[in-house]
């Protein structure tokens, strides 16, 4: 009987050279040789160039491409599995750390903050519904994912669905006495999409809009995009009086005025 060879006769693909920055700020200079390297390997894990669980190379290949004493690296790996950083297992080697700890010289990301919706009378994307209606809407939406088909993977109408511009049409015909036909009715994903475009057609760079105050401020968050200026406006019963005046002491002749529905 033919044997089979347990080893394949094919060399073994040489594993890639660990990226390793020995030379950049984060790294001391003048310092040992272990303390480089060990601050070295600590940039190239937090800043994710190797994954957690991935495997470390072994210290004579890593002491090969490095140059230091294979002492150094050892020195360096111990030191790393000391703070956390990397896991050694017995005749396995030694391995990223499943939950790399945080280095406290290392940079402190910027934090993005955004802001929380409002609820008030003024607020903008807060839809009030009630149960009935949502259970109603589930249905609805329900129905309409048992239709989905193929077609609905395509990129479609830059205005919007040709069916919900029809039904939109039939209810404004309906409901408002509005002759409107499905090809003048652009859907937007909300409010302030709604007002970018509009916006972004009416208005140019430098004009500004009088915001009464209070009033809907996120009106300013949509004019930011198209380099127009938000003018506040005193909101007061006497309105034409007030934005008289308002003019006056602005001296700039409004491009656009936001006003809030009595």
């Amino acid at each position: 009987m033919r044997k089979i060879p347990t080893n394949s006769r094919e060399p073994a693909a040489r594993k890639p050279e660990l990226p390793l920055d020995l030379t950049g700020p984060h790294v001391t200079p003048g310092a040992a040789s272990q303390q480089r390297l060990y601050q070295a390997l600590c940039h190239t894990i937090v800043g994710g160039l190797v994954k957690p669980g991935e495997p470390l190379p072994p210290s004579r290949m890593l002491a090969k491409q490095t140059g230091f004493r294979r002492n150094a690296v050892t020195t360096a790996y111990e030191r790393l599995i000391a703070d956390g950083f990397a896991v050694a297992t017995t005749g396995s080697g030694t391995f990223v750390a499943p939950r790399i700890p945080a280095r406290a010289g290392a940079e402190r990301r910027t934090k993005i903050e955004i802001e929380p919706p409002q609820h008030n009378a003024l607020s903008l994307g807060c839809t009030h519904i009630d149960e009935r209606a949502l259970q109603r809407f589930r249905a609805f939406a329900g129905r309409r994912l048992r239709a989905f088909g193929s077609e609905h993977l395509h990129y479609g109408d830059p205005r919007g669905s040709s069916e919900l511009r029809a039904a939109i049409s039939d209810h404004l015909l309906s409901a408002r006495g509005l002759r409107c036909d499905p090809d003048q009715i652009m859907l937007a994903s909300g409010t302030l999409h709604a007002l970018r475009i509009v916006l972004g057609a009416i208005l140019k760079p430098g004009d500004k809009v009088w915001c009464e105050d209070p009033g809907a401020r996120r009106l300013c968050h949509a004019v930011a995009p198209v380099s127009a200026r938000c003018a506040d406006v005193d909101a007061a019963p006497a309105r034409t009086a007030r934005l008289g005046q308002g003019r006056r002491r602005l001296r700039v002749r409004g491009r656009l005025r936001q006003r809030v529905p009595l």
